[in-house]
């Protein structure tokens, strides 16, 4: 059986985000399950590019300007714990390991992965777009606003877009209603978190085509665009049907069957949406 490379990185980019959202969990359990989705992703893409990139010459393995963007996120995250006097946690043991890889990786000191000039573009460009923009969600808007929590207007509206337009499908079955981040459907009520409103998930994505239209210096904005938006709407599409679907399980099936799902249908839904939209990029790009 012929190996296919383009469906292998589609598979890795789609595993690749499921584990970085799932890291960024609450709980212990969530974490390890996103932790064993980051190092399956990571196998599975690195064995594909091997296998696509054997007799391809690496070329200049040292960007100065890229191992700047390792240390201008160091910098960042030590600058801001040190001014707000704030303690090291797990996000900001994080950001510095991913400052130091994307460093290592522009000097030279990782070759022995033997990644070409093309590869290490796209991995330096989405480790750094996706920790800003994972720090303006969590921090920035937070500091802007002088609010935190449900006082964030990201989380909020994208909690509302999911209550507002889940509730709307699920009128054509029971009555629903959308109060705040929260979904009546016909007695059974359910809050739309942080997590379940789609934001890292959008974020994640982002952060990975930026990227990718990097690492092709890519100069078409407009193709650009189309492309974001079309991901961005998949991605939209997937949540409101994930959250659709979890509120008639939860009414007609009970509590259990609702966490069951809960704790699945996420990262179903999003890996079929992203393989379509991977596959389609990687046909037509």
């Amino acid at each position: 059986m012929k190996f296919n490379t383009n469906t292998a990185y589609i598979l890795s980019a789609s595993l690749f985000v499921v584990g970085l959202v799932g890291t960024l969990a609450w709980t212990k359990g969530g974490k390890l399950y996103g932790f064993s989705f980051l190092l399956v992703s990571i196998a599975i893409g690195y064995y594909a590019y091997r296998k696509a990139h054997e007799n391809i010459p690496k070329g200049d393995l040292i960007d100065i300007k890229q191992a700047g963007m390792g240390a201008l996120i160091i910098l960042i995250d030590v600058s801001y714990n040190l001014i707000k006097n704030d303690a090291f946690r797990g996000f900001d043991y994080g950001m510095i390991l991913s400052g130091i890889f994307i460093i290592l990786l522009n000097v030279g000191a990782l070759a022995f992965l033997k990644f070409d000039r093309k590869m290490v573009t796209f991995i330096s460009f989405f480790i750094f777009i996706v920790i800003l923009l994972y720090g303006f969600f969590f921090k920035g808007i937070e500091i802007i606003v002088g609010g935190s929590g449900d006082k964030n207007p990201m989380w909020n509206w994208f909690g509302f877009q999911t209550v507002y337009l889940s509730s709307l499908v699920l009128n054509l079955v029971k009555p629903a209603t959308a109060i705040a981040n929260t979904i009546d459907f016909n007695g059974f009520r359910a809050t739309v978190g942080y997590a379940s409103s789609g934001i890292e998930s959008i974020s994640a994505f982002f952060a990975a085509l930026i990227a990718y239209f990097v690492a092709k210096k890519e100069r078409n904005f407009k193709k650009m665009g189309l492309y974001m938006l079309i991901g961005g709407a998949i991605l939209m599409t997937m949540n409101i049907l994930r959250v659709t679907i979890l509120m008639m399980v939860g009414y007609f099936y009970g509590i259990p069957a609702f966490d069951f799902f809960h704790a699945y249908l996420g990262t179903t839904f999003f890996v079929v949406g992203m393989v379509v939209f991977w596959h389609y990029l990687f046909k037509n790009f």
